[in-house]
């Protein structure tokens, strides 16, 4: 009978219907029934008891086999009281062979999303999968291997009832078994490394794949290939160390192995980029290439890798009970390593360094980690030189450096900031609290050359305001994160130059004792010279202080002017054109003068004004920004005195003064006065006595008045002030008493200057005229 075309294509799809609708239903069909015959034939391929908690289906499209739901695989009780494994669900291919052996056999089982215990009894000293590896090299008659898919798994870690802290996740795993006795297993692995006590997270991805040819008597020969993928260094540092210590970047590996389980031979690069901080943005920069061979024991559970290559670093990593209680460790030796490179790496771990800083030298030691001990090791540095240009260079001819767990810390070294002596440096730096502590010591140590050398940390408070001279005694600097660094110690200076704002030329400091803590600083012992005045005293900074500058000061006899000549930066300022010649816009203050807020107590021996000596000036002065203010301020003047409140206004081109107080026992054309008043000025030099206005009142006792005429007393009221260089003087209220007769009356200054008094008594009148400088009066026609 011949079957037409026609015919042959609605078989087909008859054949196709029923196989669709077979793969359609039998999913949903109840084959519990056959659970019996799965379970039995699970146990009888894996060699261990098998349970099945769920349902059991059919599954045409992808088998013929069964779709088993929530599968635990226990384990031997000898090795392991846990299951060997437990999944959500488990995929088991019937193999051809069952359809005329009539026995269930499995020729593939997928295990999806499984928890794997891969464990090994100390005491036995052999892997849970032990047993059905050996089945391979002289498998049971009449059974055979199904191969085995693992997808979305994650695989622990034991030893005896101990779980490793470490485990495999995202786990995808491929098994070959050999097709007959003695022959050789394929393995497909793909995975993530995570720590069971940190929220699920994965290290980094690594694939490999080996053939292992099993022997009863070696343990067989195996050869493959494993490749890490791009990974964060930080994370690998976290899986290993347990916690992040700061340091980031991006690491690869590739390797190959091969040989005896007992001695397989390892060989291949890891690559090392981007060293960055944590909080740092990575440099896209740094390539450190490692070849590295070693060997890997599988009995024996131990590994050791070396580098290999000429470079001047070598690197060995030695571990032990890999797969149970493992302990490892590492250890670096570098010898003439150059130290050009470092101010980079400083740099992207946060320790800033200028850019056009040149570092030289080299180091050479021997640096050893494991997570038990931590870091520890010792280096030398030999020929070390920083220099920046324009500045002396910091030498230090040999260094060593101890690496003690998380502190590194450098012996006392011999430093040479300049030509002078060298310094006495050593410091401590804490990789975890990430703290910096340096102590320097000198006996004779240029001042320039040492806050040139200090500048990277901000500068020693004021030593590096002196552009010259020695200081002999001891510096800390401490550094700790998210605070700027801290100075302290306590250092004697000679021979100094300070530059301060405000001062017309610099202070020369023959000595001081300068104490350094925080919040502040205190300089006392000075003695010093600014301008032709020379002084001692003290000074103290409280940064914490509502006036953070505070002064006492004790200065010889010095003149007015020089005075203002010292002070003529503070006092005046220079004007725009505009400004001057139409008044317009505002004269701007200097920052520093804006930002001054200082308290100063102040013993003058002697001022000298022309025609005015003021001895032992003394006074409290507060300033403020452009205010002065000087609340009670007192002067000698021939053998009596005067006491008031002083304040200068220093926000125009010049200062504006302003005097209000009191005199009294001042001897003056043979007599004693007193009184109270206000005096008010603006400028500087000679525009101080044009600007001058003075009101008074006074009161006289013997005064001499003229040459045959002496007042026993004499009071008023006086207005005094200069009109085109002729002075103003008026006279009011007028008192006197001669012998037994009062008088009163009122004074003035002619247009010629000359001074007219004209005082009336009960009985008579009096009426003088006279010279105001020299003063003296005579009887008026």
């Amino acid at each position: 009978m011949r079957i037409t075309r026609k015919a042959l294509w609605r078989m087909l799809a008859g054949a196709a219907g029923l196989t669709l609708a077979a793969g359609l239903i039998a999913p949903r069909l109840d084959a519990d029934r056959f659970g019996t015959r799965v379970k039995e034939s699970l146990e009888a391929a894996l060699g261990r008891r098998v349970e099945i908690q769920g349902k059991v289906r059919l599954d045409v499209f992808g088998g013929p086999g069964f779709s088993v739901e929530k599968v635990v695989i226990h384990d031997d009780p000898a090795v392991s009281l846990e299951p060997l494994a437990y999944m959500e669900s488990l995929e088991a291919r019937v193999s051809f062979a069952s359809f005329w052996t009539g026995r269930l056999q499995f020729s593939n089982l997928r295990l999806v999303n499984p928890s794997l215990n891969l464990a090994r009894h100390s005491e036995r000293g052999e892997l849970n999968l032990a047993p059905l590896v050996g089945r391979t090299v002289v498998a049971p008659s009449g059974s055979s291997l199904p191969e085995i898919e693992v997808r979305g798994g994650r695989i622990n870690f034991k030893l005896d009832d101990t779980k490793s802290i470490v485990y495999l996740t995202d786990v995808s795993l491929d098994v070959s078994p050999p097709s007959s006795p003695g022959g050789e297993w394929r393995v497909r692995l793909q995975g993530a490394p995570a720590r069971t006590d940190r929220a699920t997270q994965r290290y980094g991805l690594f694939r490999a794949r080996a053939a292992w040819r099993p022997d009863a008597a070696t343990g067989g020969t195996v050869n493959g290939s494993m490749e890490l993928e791009r990974s964060s260094l930080g994370e690998w540092i976290r899986l290993v160390h347990g916690h992040d210590i700061g340091i980031h970047g991006q690491v690869t590996s590739r390797a190959r192995f091969h040989g005896p389980v007992s001695n397989i031979e390892i060989e291949g690069r890891v690559e090392v980029s981007d060293i960055h901080r944590w909080d740092l943005l990575p440099p896209y920069w740094g390539y450190w290439p490692f070849d590295y061979k070693g060997t890997l024991d599988m009995s024996g559970q131990t590994l050791e890798v070396d580098t290999t290559g000429g470079g001047p670093v070598r690197i060995a990593v030695r571990a032990s009970g890999i797969l149970g209680k493992s302990a490892w460790g590492a250890r670096a030796a570098f010898a003439g390593v150059p130290l050009a490179g470092a101010t980079a790496m400083a740099g992207q771990m946060g320790l800033a360094a200028p850019s056009d800083l040149n570092v030289g030298g080299d180091i050479t030691g021997v640096v050893a980690y494991s997570p038990g001990s931590g870091i520890a090791g010792m280096a030398v540095a030999s020929g070390v030189a920083f220099e920046i240009a324009g500045k002396p260079p910091v030498r230090i001819p040999k260094a060593e450096l101890v690496l003690d767990g998380p502190t590194v810390r450098l012996a006392p070294a011999a430093t040479f900031l300049g030509p002078e002596a060298p310094v006495r440096f050593e410091a401590e730096y804490s990789w975890r609290t990430q703290v910096f502590d340096g102590v320097m010591t000198a006996k004779a140590a240029g001042i320039p050359e040492t806050t040139a050398a200090v500048g990277l940390a901000g500068g020693a408070p004021v030593l590096e305001q002196c552009s010259k001279g020695t200081w002999k005694g001891l510096l800390r600097y401490q550094k700790r994160p998210e605070q700027a660094g801290q100075w302290s110690g306590v250092v004697e200076i000679q021979d100094a130059v300070l530059e301060v704002d405000g001062l017309a030329g610099p202070v020369k400091l023959a000595s001081a004792r300068v104490a350094l803590r925080e919040p502040g600083a205190v300089v006392d012992r000075i003695r010093g010279q600014a301008g032709a005045a020379t002084f001692t005293g003290d000074y103290r900074y409280r940064a914490d202080a509502t006036r953070p500058h505070q002064l006492r000061l004790s200065i010889a006899a010095v003149e007015a002017a020089e005075l203002e000549r010292l002070l003529a930066p503070a006092l005046r300022r220079d004007e725009g054109f505009l400004t001057r010649a139409l008044r317009l816009g505002r004269t701007r203050l200097p920052g520093w003068l804006s930002e001054r807020h200082a308290e100063a107590t102040f013993n003058i021996a002697e001022v000298t004004i022309p025609g005015l000596p003021l001895g032992r000036v003394r006074g409290h002065l507060r300033w403020d920004g452009a205010d002065l203010q000087v609340p009670e301020l007192s002067a000698l003047i021939e053998n009596g005195g005067v006491v008031g409140d002083f304040r200068a206004n220093l926000r125009g081109p010049a200062p504006v003064y302003r005097f209000q107080g009191r005199f009294h026992e001042v001897v003056w054309s043979g007599g004693e006065w007193e009184g109270t008043g206000t005096l008010n000025t603006w400028g500087m030099g000679s525009q101080l006595l044009r600007n001058l206005r003075v009101e008074t009142g006074f009161a006289g006792r013997s005064i001499a008045m003229t040459p045959d005429a002496r007042f026993k007393t004499l009071s008023g009221q006086c207005a005094f002030s200069l009109a085109r260089g002729v002075p103003v003087l008026h006279l009011t209220k007028l008192q006197a008493t001669v012998g037994d007769d009062t008088f009163e009356g009122k004074g003035a200054t002619s247009a010629d200057g000359r001074l007219n008094l004209d005082l009336s008594g009960p009985e008579r009148e009096l009426r003088l005229t006279g010279t105001l400088s020299p003063f003296r009066l005579e009887p008026r026609p």
